[in-house]
């Protein structure tokens, strides 16, 4: 069963920051990416962070990553029809708290994998 979770910021590898998306998950990977078009029924709202989606196999420096400031540019949308790659098994984290000002991680901030 697929779950959907929504934040004010989803940070895709790769690709930079979105505004105010929601993510499915099923299965231990990211099914799919949708705008927040307004309240969507049994999802998720993550309130003091972001939803954060890295292939697997690159998760290990989400840290670093995100706190380079490398990837911080806020992008409108990701190109029409993007999914995200099966055999790349793209996984969501959930990172709270987190500084939605300048977008980056706090001291305290923690990643916890979204089921």
């Amino acid at each position: 069963m697929a779950r959907r979770y929504a934040a004010h910021f989803v940070y895709v590898a790769g690709w930079g920051f979105i505004r105010r998306q929601v993510v499915e998950v099923g299965e231990g990977r990211v099914l799919s990416i949708c705008p927040l078009a307004g309240e969507v029924e049994h999802t998720v709202w993550i309130p003091d962070g972001i939803i954060a989606l890295w292939p697997s196999a690159a998760v290990a420096d989400w840290r670093t990553e995100l706190a380079a400031g490398a990837s911080a540019a806020v992008i409108p949308s990701l190109p029409t029809g993007w999914q995200p790659d099966a055999s790349a098994s793209w996984q969501a984290y959930s990172l709270a708290p987190f500084d939605l000002i300048s977008l980056k991680p706090v001291a305290g901030t923690r990643r916890r994998l979204l089921p």
